[in-house]
């Protein structure tokens, strides 16, 4: 691959600029010194493999992430040859995967179960084409307004022009807040735009209402909130059941109130960034590549926040939406994680 001569370099850059957005973060390599001290005894003889992660665009959350996870294995194990992949997303991910240009990437548990399935943006041929493997940090439905609009709540949304995100919240996640909240598109004037256009829009009085689904805080929703004023938009409790329900790759989550300058916490739905891989991965790789994320938190909370969600705590929240790869499974047995 292209990337392979300059990777090493590439990771080191990535890791140092996006450290908890400050220019002079601690690097991951140096935090990780002393775990790759401690265990080279056991890595002299490990077998040479590339080793290529599906991301997301170049500066995303994502390819930062799995670019810092990337220099930790590549500390401890030098034999891997990593590479973070370029790529779109989600859907892009998996079909690396299924082609063999990627054997492992990063993927909303909405399209890792999609397209294990091979529903909604896939098919048949990439049913049962994923393991899982982990689960990371949380995107929620960010619905916004003005502080002084009329809209409380969703239903308050009829004859309203509104702006929804493009790609998955345009295709899928809209159709579905309408639809369980016995409403369709005829009720609204739907816009689909980038987000911070979204903000642009309900700021300027272009559009009554926004959803995007992003991490918490979100700069373009900040400034907002900052400029403006903002309320966010929960939903009713019967409302989060009958999705929860119909839909288990969401969960309920909340907004502090602290986010966005809030008179209170918003509860909302959210899901999850998960990590998949081949079914045809060496289990070996699976295990050391969870092995290597999960033994070095600290290191990851010197990367961001997203990297951090990365843990021990959130890994195995969406282990039931598609099969769990091998070595996956093994390494959560051997450390008594699971049964």
């Amino acid at each position: 691959m292209k990337k392979l001569v300059a990777i090493a370099a590439i990771l080191a850059l990535l890791v140092s600029s996006t450290a908890c957005g400050s220019g002079s973060s601690p690097s991951v390599s140096s935090a990780s010194a002393g775990n790759a001290s401690a265990q080279a005894g056991s890595q002299t003889n490990h077998p040479q493999m590339a080793l290529s992660v599906g991301t997301g665009p170049s500066g995303s959350t994502n390819y930062a992430v799995i670019s810092s996870m990337g220099s930790l294995i590549q500390k401890r194990y030098p034999n891997y040859i990593f590479s973070p992949e370029i790529s779109t997303g989600s859907a892009q991910n998996v079909q690396m995967i299924v082609q063999k240009t990627c054997q492992m990437g990063v993927c909303m548990a909405d399209a890792a179960y999609a397209a294990y399935n091979g529903e909604r943006e896939f098919d048949k041929n990439t049913k049962g084409k994923i393991n899982f493997v982990m689960s990371g940090y949380e995107t929620v439905f960010n619905q916004f307004v003005l502080k002084n609009s009329q809209i409380k709540n969703f239903k308050d949304l009829k004859g309203k022009k509104c702006g929804v995100g493009k790609g998955t919240m345009e295709q899928f996640y809209w159709p579905m807040l309408l639809e369980m909240n016995g409403m369709s598109e005829d009720d609204v004037k739907t816009v689909s735009l980038s987000l911070s256009d979204i903000a642009d829009e309900v700021s300027d009085g272009t559009l009554d209402y926004g959803v995007f689904v992003t991490s918490v805080p979100n700069s373009d929703i900040s400034n907002l909130a900052l400029t403006k004023g903002i309320r966010m938009l929960g939903f009713d409790e019967d409302v989060r059941k009958s999705i929860i329900e119909k839909y288990p790759y969401f969960n309920e989550a909340t907004i502090s109130k602290d986010s966005y300058n809030l008179d209170s916490d918003v509860v909302t739905l959210g899901t999850r960034n998960t990590i998949v891989a081949s079914p045809d991965l060496d289990p070996q790789v699976v295990y050391d590549f969870l092995d290597v994320v999960l033994s070095s938190q600290d290191d990851l909370k010197l990367v961001s926040v997203s990297a951090a969600e990365f843990n021990k705590e959130n890994a195995l929240l969406d282990s039931k939406l598609i099969p769990m790869h091998p070595g996956a499974t093994k390494y959560y047995k051997e450390k008594g994680i699971i049964s």
